[in-house]
């Protein structure tokens, strides 16, 4: 950190017991040192304080007790009327903050004196975040960027600026960090790019720190588990907030990678987008091999819609009330009879296939949320990225997930058909080919992403040979279809309105393929 950066913080010390001032002393020295700021201390006691209290002081850290009597509200009243320092009460006694923190607006908190000072440090970091008395460790890439600020607010600044406080203490930077925005995928955390002249890095953050620290977990567990040249060695560093609310996990980025989606978009080349995914999908060391190679336990059909539940779906039945307007008549859409499938989990033939012995089938390692940007291409190399839904799910996961994404996310992408309702009954026509995995016919716009789906559908059966059939297909399919239908922030209208129809169809089609298994 630069000399100019660093601020000094005032802390005025009201302690009448030699030993524990300097113990205090001791402690602030050493937060001091730790956090690279600077701390000047003043220390009065129960008698000399009057005048201290018409100064200026960051805070005032106050024992409550003089020898067993209680002096510490005296010495708040004079503050209250004065400067009204903020002041956090420090005490081996018991005190009643609730009462006390009514009666006086200065007071910020109050710890327990312990031996090492632990709690005294983490409530000066918080508070100092707080009271905005550290600088800023980081600036926006583009101050412009609506979708970056928006997340930043979500997650909260100085919640954002104590993290990456704490980074730049334990990475050494000497400089402020530059942030941007990267796409996030399904997990819920916000995904930032931290960079610091030549490094490049990867910030996950997130307020659901339990689900986040199940995702660091998996990254030093099951990610592992795939292939090596499928995955990238995850630094194992973790930071949190000093209150526990905000968790965030530090990940090493690919150097010279673009995503799978854009590699996909931009490449005139289709023969070098059918390597990619032979390298990812077929042969050795592929996914092919990893998911006959990693099976948990027996399933049926129903574990495709685990992470749906009566809560989820009632986002679904909200997606279906708002985008009704949107859909064709035709359909005969029912909601009932999806959350019949879905949540149920029963629906005419399927309820049959759920007791059929050759239809129960292992659960295998999946990666959870296996869209086009959480799949880097690094020269002709693909990686896989983001940890944090893996888990033991049903086999047609990951496959359906890439494919609903291609064909969501990059038809007409970056043109004005992208939002144009009057694309919808053209993209369910679509929808009809991939739910029978029938070629689409290239179009001159799509024609890439069209070949990436062709691909996908070619070699679904041997992909996950051994698990296969086509009706658990179209229901992998219409469980994500239903996912996109809820997902407002990022999918217009139109989308979300072909998602849902798409899931009905699937949910059709599905029972229909039933009666022709053998």
């Amino acid at each position: 950190m630069k000399t100019e950066d660093i601020k000094e913080i005032k802390v005025l010390i009201c302690e009448d017991e030699p030993e524990h001032l300097t113990d205090i002393k001791l402690y602030l020295a050493e937060f001091a040192k730790s956090n690279e700021i600077k701390i000047v201390c003043f220390d009065v006691n129960f008698t000399n304080y009057h005048s201290e209290l018409h100064k200026e002081y960051d805070l005032l850290i106050l024992d409550f007790f003089d020898k067993s009597k209680e002096k510490g509200e005296t010495v708040l009243s004079h503050n209250e009327s004065n400067k009204r320092i903020k002041t956090l009460i420090y005490s081996a006694k018991i005190v009643d903050y609730d009462s006390l923190s009514k009666k006086y607006s200065c007071l910020v908190g109050h710890k327990p004196k312990l031996q090492t000072g632990d709690n005294l440090k983490e409530f000066l970091l918080s508070f100092l975040f707080r009271e905005d008395l550290i600088r800023k460790n980081y600036n926006l890439h583009n101050n412009d960027d609506i979708f970056l600020l928006a997340d930043i607010r979500s997650i909260g600044e100085k919640y954002l600026n104590e993290l990456i406080h704490k980074i730049s203490i334990k990475e050494q930077a000497s400089d402020t960090y530059i942030i941007k925005r990267m796409t996030s995928g399904l997990s819920g955390a916000f995904v930032l790019k931290l960079l610091l002249g030549n490094t490049v890095e990867v910030l996950k953050i997130s307020k659901e720190v339990t689900k986040l620290k199940l995702e660091h977990s998996n990254a030093n567990r099951k990610y592992q588990l795939f292939p090596s040249r499928l995955i990238i060695p995850i630094k194992d560093e973790e930071f949190e907030s000093n209150d526990k609310k905000v968790y965030a996990i530090l990940i090493k980025e690919v150097n010279d990678a673009i995503t799978l989606f854009d590699f996909i978009k931009s490449n005139k080349n289709t023969s070098l987008i059918e390597n990619v995914l032979n390298d990812l999908f077929i042969g050795t060391y592929s996914l092919q091999e990893h998911y006959l190679k990693n099976k948990d336990s027996k399933c049926n059909w129903d574990l495709i819609f685990i992470k749906i539940d009566k809560y989820k779906f009632i986002l679904i039945e909200r997606a279906f009330e708002e985008l009704k307007s949107l859909m064709s008549s035709s359909i005969n859409f029912n909601i009932t009879e999806i959350k019949n499938l879905v949540v149920d989990k029963h629906y005419l033939l399927m309820d049959i296939a759920k007791t059929t012995d050759k239809l129960i089938k292992e659960s295998v390692l999946c990666h959870g949320d296996f869209h086009s940007k959480n799949i880097l291409v690094q020269g002709s190399h693909p990686v896989i990225i983001d940890t944090g839904s893996i888990d033991y799910l049903h086999w047609s996961s990951d496959l359906c997930r890439l494919i609903v994404d291609l064909f969501i996310s990059g038809f007409d992408i970056n043109t004005k058909e992208f939002y144009d309702i009057n694309q919808i009954e053209p993209s369910i026509e679509i929808v009809k080919l991939i739910i029978n995995q029938t070629n689409i016919p290239l179009d001159n716009k799509n024609d890439n992403f069209i070949f990436a789906i062709n691909w996908l559908m070619k070699n679904c059966s041997s992909i996950y040979a051994g698990y296969y059939t086509v009706f658990e297909y179209q229901l992998g399919l219409m469980k994500e279809f239903l996912q996109i239908s809820y997902r407002v922030a990022t999918v217009p209208p139109n989308k979300r309105a072909i998602a849902l129809i798409a899931a009905y169809l699937c949910m059709k089609q599905a029972n229909e393929s039933i009666k022709n298994l053998p």
